[in-house]
């Protein structure tokens, strides 16, 4: 098989499995069409919520080194995450869905933002492997390889 069908064929997969990963809140949303709102302010608020967790820790310097070990890093970086998720999310129930507090807006709202969080995680976890497969079988793009 050609390479280009290849990465044609595997970009295909990928896209199909990114749609499948939301196709269980599609009866809901047929069902309340206004309950869709819900389902795209979770997948707004946590990216919305990361860009401020993520510069938050730079400004802090929380992970860079703690004189309290891997368990202050730990403890750090998980109250700065739940702080800055909480307030994503309030503020996306608080003011974006006023009028919708329906029990399929809230399952929608957690599936939206657990879904694109699973989505994200799962991209950055994939392009991972295939940068240590790349360095695994092409020995001259491990970083000690580079020139200086």
């Amino acid at each position: 098989m050609p390479k280009v069908l290849a990465v044609s064929s595997s970009v295909r997969r990928t896209s199909s499995a990114c749609s499948r990963a939301f196709a269980p809140v599609r009866p809901i949303t047929r069902r309340t069409p206004a309950a869709g709102r819900a389902l795209v302010a979770g997948i707004v608020a946590f990216p919305a919520s990361q860009v401020v967790h993520i510069p938050l820790n730079m400004l802090l310097g929380i992970g860079q080194g703690s004189q309290f070990g891997i368990v202050g890093i730990s403890v750090g970086l998980g109250l700065s995450a739940g702080v800055c998720e909480e307030l994503a999310r309030y503020i996306a129930m608080r003011w974006v869905l006023k009028k919708e507090r329906g029990y399929a807006n809230g399952v929608l709202f957690g599936a939206g933002h657990g879904g694109v969080e699973a989505l994200i995680f799962g991209a950055l976890s994939g392009l991972a492997l295939v940068n240590n497969l790349l360095i695994h079988f092409i020995p001259d793009l491990a970083p000690d390889a580079v020139p200086a």
